[in-house]
């Protein structure tokens, strides 16, 4: 195990969330387009990510199943989508809809029994997770989601 990865206590998670949530509630103010969040909040997981002792380096516009993934950082994948666009349920089923792709082809690049996918506007977040079953097909309606 990491040495940094087993000094890290609750506090210090605490302390990272909650400078995660400052720097992206000021960055929100900042950015005007999907890249420029994206750019953004990648610049902001940096730090945080060393700190936990989190090693991945992150794979961008990755090709994945029917589109190119935003960020995939090991099992997770982040679909940025431009600020404030979540306010519309049209626009969050979109993005669920990436992800939900996305994860299904992730899933068949490994034997990854688990993923999660995020959507983020810069101003409201949702998750999917997967759960696969080893090799068996997965359909996009089951409910490993």
């Amino acid at each position: 195990m990491n040495e940094r990865k087993a000094k890290i206590d609750e506090k210090s998670i605490l302390w990272l969330a909650d400078s995660l949530v400052k720097k992206t509630r000021q960055l929100f103010v900042q950015v005007r387009t999907e890249e420029d969040l994206r750019i953004g909040f990648e610049k902001i997981l940096e730090p945080i990510k060393k700190e936990l002792g989190i090693e991945l380096t992150a794979r961008y516009e990755k090709s994945v199943y029917t589109g190119r993934s935003d960020a995939v950082h090991g099992q997770l994948i982040i679909e940025y989508e431009s600020p404030g666009s979540f306010s519309s349920k049209r626009n969050i089923e979109h993005t669920y809809d990436q992800l939900v792709n996305y994860l299904l082809g992730e899933s068949g690049n490994a034997n990854i029994t688990q993923l999660v996918g995020v959507g983020f506007d810069g101003k409201q977040i949702f998750f999917v997770r997967y759960y696969g079953k080893g090799n068996e097909p997965i359909d996009k309606n089951s409910s490993l989601f």
